[in-house]
Parts: C-alpha cells; sequence; structure tokens
C-alpha cells in the first residue's frame, strides 16, 4: 500500500545492517589510512556519510573534550524568497570514541591537514564506490554505506544502550524511527531462550 504525503518510511528489512563482524572485517581489507579512518568512523559514530565526508572540517574536532560538531541535514526542507526549496541543517556536538579520535588525529597529523580543511575530503560517490570494492573482498557484495548506521544502531541496542541515547546519537527527530531497532534485543532473548531450553 502506498504511503501517504508525509507519512513516515517504515524500515521493515531486519537483515539490512552489518554486524559489527563483518564491519570489522571490511576495515581489515581497506587498502589505505584514510579508508580504515572512513569506515571505522562511519560504523562506530552512527553517522550519515553526508554528514563525515567534506562536511567535518578539522576545526569542528575538539580532540580534548573528544567531541566532533557534525552538521545534521533535517529531513524538511524549507524555501527561500523566491519560493525554491533548500536544504536545513543544525548543529550536533556529539562523542567520539578514544579509538576513532586517535585515527582522526594520526590523519590529520600526516596529511597536513589545517584547521579548515575537511578531514574526509571525497564524495559521496566515491565512498559508494569504496564499501562495494570492501564489500566484495568480504563476500558481502550488496553492501551499501547505510547498512553501517543500521549496524552501529543494532550493536547499540545489543550492548544494551538505553533507546533514548540513541535516538540522539543517530539525531532521530521521532523516537519511533529508533523504536525499530529494539526488536533486535527481543531477538537475541528469544535465542537464549531456545538454547536454554530446545
Amino acid at each position: 500500500m502506498p504511503r501517504k504525503k508525509g507519512q513516515q518510511k517504515v524500515m521493515s528489512d531486519i537483515t539490512d545492517y552489518i554486524s559489527k563482524e563483518d564491519a570489522d572485517r571490511l576495515i581489515e581489507v581497506t587498502e589505505n589510512f584514510r579508508d580504515r579512518l572512513l569506515f571505522t568512523w562511519l560504523f562506530r559514530s552512527g553517522r550519515r556519510v553526508s554528514e563525515i565526508v567534506r562536511s567535518v572540517k578539522v576545526k569542528d574536532v575538539n580532540f580534548v573534550e573528544k567531541t566532533i560538531i557534525y552538521n545534521i541535514l533535517k529531513k524538511k526542507k524549507r524555501k527561500d524568497q523566491y519560493g525554491v526549496e533548500i536544504d536545513e541543517k543544525h548543529q550536533a556536538i556529539l562523542p567520539i570514541d578514544e579509538h576513532t579520535l586517535s585515527l582522526i588525529r594520526k590523519w590529520v597529523d600526516v596529511s597536513g591537514l589545517g584547521v579548515e580543511h575537511y578531514i574526509i575530503n571525497i564524495s559521496r560517490q566515491r565512498v559508494d564506490q569504496l564499501i562495494r570494492k570492501y564489500g566484495k573482498k568480504i563476500g558481502l557484495n550488496n553492501i551499501h554505506t547505510h547498512q553501517l548506521r543500521h549496524g552501529f544502531a543494532v550493536y547499540g541496542i545489543k550492548s544494551g544502550v538505553d533507546i533514548r541515547t540513541i535516538q540522539k546519537i543517530m539525531a532521530h527527530s521521532d523516537l519511533g524511527t529508533t523504536a525499530f531497532y529494539l526488536q533486535f534485543s527481543t531477538e537475541d532473548i528469544r535465542e537464549a531462550s531456545k538454547k536454554m531450553w530446545d
């Protein structure tokens, strides 16, 4: 049944994510340090590709507080004075894990990046090409970048992270979007029960 205008898309494919184990394998087969950083960052932060590539500059990273300023794209567009729809963004300051931060620091140092430089200065299309390339190396032929974002959320839920915390990290405006991932914790409980009594 077609969705009504404005109705949110419901995620229903329970397999459309990459596991932590496969994410680790994907990162392991990258061919250079930049790509290793990129896919580590995507999986460990839960960010969209557009929120990292040609978006985060060196000046956006606080290496002391271990936070990064991200430009989060709002779903609703606004119209300019001529009635043309334009993307609207808001900024979010979010924590970054120590491992990813150390990779960012090393990449900035070895690349000689200044404060106004993008940390990952490649196109979204190039990221799509890279994930397909590395995915094929580990037998994941239909992988796409958003599976890393889904994988982050699934791993968080399975690790016991509170759903509202996941919502804030992923910048979901609607808790219902994040609630989709709760089914994975239920799945784990079901599997544990089967192991105990079957």
